[in-house]
């Protein structure tokens, strides 16, 4: 933390992330979730397209929940959500930080001033 900096910190249910970021990839194609190959019929036409995993595989293998640690091979790092939130829980008594809970901020607007305006 840098002094005379202040910083805001959103939080969300773990669940409706990782389904909210699942959607997402499945919206976009990505190659790893969707089988883009295999979105068409014998006669050209536009089927549904073929999930390469489901939401628990992604959960487990992916490093969305589990995080990449950095290998020798690789230089590709990310913490797990889990350490995120540790670090957050650390940081919850600190002045310059403001820690929100998305689905409470989401809700009622003068909720959501007052909760920016105690960060000052």
């Amino acid at each position: 933390i840098y002094s005379g900096c202040k910083y805001v910190v959103t939080v969300r249910d773990v669940g409706k992330t990782a389904l909210s970021f699942y959607n997402f990839f499945i919206s976009k194609r990505v190659p790893f979730l969707v089988d883009a190959n295999y979105n068409h019929d014998k006669n050209g036409s536009d089927t549904e397209d073929k999930l390469l995993m489901d939401l628990s595989t992604f959960l487990v293998d992916t490093p969305f929940v589990r995080g990449c640690p950095q290998t020798t091979s690789t230089s590709d790092l990310r913490a797990s959500i889990w350490e995120y939130y540790v670090e957050y829980h650390a940081l919850m008594e600190c002045p310059s930080v403001l820690m929100l809970v998305y689905e409470d901020f989401i809700g009622d607007e003068e909720v959501r001033k007052d909760n920016i305006r105690r960060l000052g």
